[in-house]
């Protein structure tokens, strides 16, 4: 099993856990599902699995792995 690019230090989450992928491509950062079982929310939306979504300029909330009607145990600040 592949090490992720940026380990989380994180009870909930497996360490070779892959299921978000932040990338930039062409001057844009994106963020991509990669096949969480919970899912993952960019400002409040849910993301769909596979489809990179584009982040927008300016500060950003990504909450990792929220079970359903729960709290995610993490969220980032992206800016």
């Amino acid at each position: 099993t592949a090490a992720p690019d940026i380990p989380v230090p994180c009870r909930w989450f497996h360490p070779a856990d892959r299921s978000l992928r932040i990338f930039r491509k062409d001057g844009q950062y994106f963020v991509e599902d990669t096949g969480s079982r919970h899912g993952h929310l960019v400002d409040g939306a849910k993301l769909e699995p596979g489809q990179p979504f584009a982040l927008p300029p300016g500060n950003t909330v990504v909450e990792i792995c929220l079970a359903a009607g729960g709290q995610a145990p993490i969220s980032l600040l992206l800016r």
